[in-house]
């Protein structure tokens, strides 16, 4: 599997990587970002909790003493008293059940209001929330009254939590959009003058040397598009001076009837001008493209010294400059005098001989 990704990634371009590294940052930065505001949000809801448990307690035990004492002098209770204060309490929209005990642990009321979760089961969960259940003993003037219960639940505050979350994950959503659209925009500017550089590249390697490019983008890129602009232009130059040679060089062979020639040892392969084919007597139909063409040339009595000559030139024995007979196929004999520069490769083997 990991393979197979790393696959994936190597032919992704550079601009899907780093859109693609940016939307994996910016996701995990939204991620982190949502669970640090649940987990806050969740813990402060519990602090609350706890503190509306306790004044609630606190609230209910000094309700409840009115009727609990309906006579100072005989301690008796009002039920019904008691009754309509538990009712009141039981209107609380946290609270799921309310009850009173007696001294005999008789239940004298007890009521329990489930509350409708809206979130859904696996958030509830998550927030880690549970119901908060606690007895309070009344005691009044140091008798003993019975016992109130009473239990809240957090499913109102799981319900809002997942309320307010879910305008949050939409909020973070469309502003995860804004980013995303934003950074895929930065990104495809960023990269138009790369795009633009690969293009003139391929153009200049075409052989179109007015290749250039206009210089934007990031300061990087706008050294990198002037150093190619500079290297487009020394080339354009070197081409210009390289074709002005030629038409020098051509003009000074055609002037003086020079024929040249240009054999690539290598590959056997041998170039002549027009002017060698008039001094050998041969077309270039008959021409053989490579040292044979030279070679079947020699007049008989020379072709063994010439070729000897040639020879030690290549061994770097000696310059390549000698005299030597042509002889025609319609038995016209030319004295003919070579002179050849040999030119050594990067690799200290001699590339042609000209």
């Amino acid at each position: 599997m990991l393979i197979h990704l790393l696959s994936l990634w190597s032919r992704l371009s550079l601009f899907a990587r780093l859109l693609l590294a940016t939307l994996f940052c910016l996701l995990a930065m939204l991620l982190g970002l949502a669970y640090q505001t649940a987990h806050y949000t969740a813990t402060n809801v519990l602090i609350d909790m706890a503190n509306e448990h306790r004044q609630n307690l606190d609230m209910l035990a000094f309700a409840v003493v009115p009727a609990l004492v309906a006579d100072a002098a005989s301690h008796d209770a009002d039920s019904a008293r008691l009754k309509s204060v538990l009712e009141n309490f039981q209107q609380s929209t946290t609270m799921t059940h309310v009850g009173f005990r007696d001294t005999s642990d008789a239940v004298i009321f007890s009521r329990d209001t489930p509350i409708l979760l809206t979130a859904p089961l696996w958030f509830s969960r998550w927030c880690g929330l549970e119901d908060i259940k606690a007895n309070r003993a009344v005691v009044i003037e140091g008798q003993y009254f019975g016992v109130i219960t009473l239990s809240i639940s957090p499913v109102n505050a799981i319900n809002r939590a997942w309320g307010h979350c879910l305008d949050y994950v939409v909020i973070l959503l469309l502003t995860f959009g804004l980013m995303l659209l934003s950074v895929w925009w930065f990104l495809r500017q960023g990269l138009l003058p790369l795009n633009a550089l690969v293009s003139a590249s391929e153009a200049l390697g075409r052989g179109d040397l007015s290749a250039r490019l206009d210089v934007r983008g990031s300061p990087e890129l706008q050294t990198v598009i002037e150093g190619f602009n500079r290297m487009a232009s020394c080339i354009e130059m070197e081409h210009q001076e390289t074709i002005s040679l030629s038409q020098r060089l051509q003009l000074a062979t055609s002037s003086a009837q020079l024929g040249v020639w240009d054999w690539n040892v290598r590959d056997n392969q041998m170039v002549w001008n027009s002017r060698m084919f008039e001094l050998y007597g041969i077309t270039t139909d008959t021409f053989s493209n490579n040292i044979d063409a030279w070679m079947s040339g020699l007049h008989p009595g020379d072709k063994e010294a010439a070729i000897a000559e040639c020879q030690a030139a290549l061994n770097g024995e000696k310059a390549f400059d000698t005299i030597f007979r042509v002889q025609h196929s319609d038995g016209t004999i030319k004295f003919l005098r070579a002179n050849g520069l040999v030119i050594h490769g990067a690799d200290g083997l001699v590339d042609p001989l000209v």
